[in-house]
């Protein structure tokens, strides 16, 4: 929704993510990307083929004169946020996180939610994301974000 609003080009780590042990590589490919942007230069980076389990054949490109958002896990560190214009940080209840995580990508989130939310806790304690953000979001009024 904020993408939308502000015309910015969305990345989604969820497209960055080498597998369902990548967090850390989509971290410091996060902060790559916003540094670039931020330095106003033109940066590509590959795309995770989920279904092949692969990286996909095709770079993606972020054009360096429009705003670009980040987000996912492990997208807000020390590094990323020093070279953003701003950081946000929104969580909500694991239990919702699961529950919206498993009706989205149904039988592999629900066999691989453990691996996944041990790097997520291991993110958190390493980068404290929410002591970086400069807002914190209440995801109950994220509809506020919808365009307008």
């Amino acid at each position: 929704m904020l993408a939308g609003r502000l015309n910015a080009r969305l990345v989604s780590l969820d497209e960055i993510y080498p597998g369902w042990d990548g967090l850390s590589y989509a971290t410091e490919e996060a902060a790559r990307l916003v540094r670039l942007h931020a330095a106003g230069e033109r940066a590509t980076y590959r795309r995770w083929d989920w279904t092949r389990d692969e990286w996909g054949e095709e770079a993606a490109v972020i054009d360096e004169t429009i705003p670009l958002i980040v987000e996912g896990c492990g997208a807000l560190t020390a590094a990323s946020a020093s070279a953003a214009d701003a950081s946000i940080w929104m969580d909500e209840d694991p239990a919702v996180r699961r529950q919206r995580a498993c009706d989205r990508d149904g039988d592999a989130m629900r066999s691989q939610w453990d691996r996944w939310a041990a790097q997520e806790s291991a993110h958190i304690a390493a980068h404290n994301p929410a002591g970086l953000a400069d807002m914190r979001i209440d995801p109950a009024l994220s509809s506020d974000l919808a365009p307008e």
